[in-house]
């Protein structure tokens, strides 16, 4: 379980960023965002995630449904826990992330550019 039980599907997403041409910073990024909320969904939402990556025109969204209605939110990080850094961390890798209801639980989601724009 957690992230360290992820690394499969960590390097699916990094497989399948790479072969559509997303730049490397951004493959980097969508791996930890969409690892986070992989793990999110098993550790938090307490079912088997379904994850998504979705590619239009120079955009990629990484969407992840679980069956918790629970909304995700940002925890006080504990230093003695390594906890509560990973909705912040998603919020400053993604250009934009959110969630939206389902019928059988929830979505959540994260944007990304597939072109580096860094000079």
């Amino acid at each position: 379980g957690g992230v360290a039980g992820l690394g499969d599907e960590r390097r699916f997403i990094a497989r399948t960023l790479a072969d559509w041409g997303v730049a490397p910073t951004h493959i980097e990024a969508g791996s930890i965002v969409a690892t986070e909320f992989l793990n999110n969904a098993l550790v938090h939402a307490a079912s088997e995630p379904v994850l998504v990556l979705e590619r239009s025109g120079d955009v990629v969204t990484v969407r992840v449904a679980d069956r918790s209605t629970a909304p995700p939110e940002p925890r006080a990080h504990r230093t003695d826990d390594g906890h509560g850094l990973g909705l912040r961390m998603v919020d400053s890798l993604a250009d934009a992330w959110g969630w939206e209801h389902a019928d059988d639980g929830k979505t959540v989601w994260a944007r990304f550019g597939t072109v580096d724009t860094t000079p």
